[in-house]
């Protein structure tokens, strides 16, 4: 799929990847947590916008999965527990960063392991 200028998602990602100039650079998420939309809707999120697909292309956002490119470390990391409570879960993920996940509650990025 291209954009205005003709380039598609992939040709301005890797033109920003390699420091060439582009209409406009990508702008990709790492996708949202189950409670983000619901809570969106309470503070005047449209109701419509119920899943992510919708929720990128109402806030202007790329769908980075259609890009095909390698993300992440090839092969991964094998997904390790380090640590389990009954509150939370730390462990290894597939890129070796270590986590530490709350069992109840939101779900966040804040958290330090």
């Amino acid at each position: 799929m291209s954009n205005e200028d003709g380039m598609t998602l992939r040709e301005r990602f890797r033109g920003c990847m390699h420091f060439q100039k582009v209409s406009k650079i990508p702008n990709f998420e790492f996708g949202y947590w189950a409670e983000t939309l619901p809570n969106w809707h309470e503070q005047g999120l449209p109701k419509e916008i119920d899943d992510e697909t919708k929720a990128y292309e109402y806030f202007g956002i790329e769908n980075w999965v259609n890009v095909p490119v390698n993300t992440g470390l090839f092969p991964a990391f094998e997904y390790r527990i380090l640590e389990e409570t009954e509150e939370h879960i730390i462990y290894l993920d597939g890129e070796k960063v270590k986590a530490k996940v709350q069992k109840k509650g939101y779900k966040t990025i804040g958290v330090s392991a």
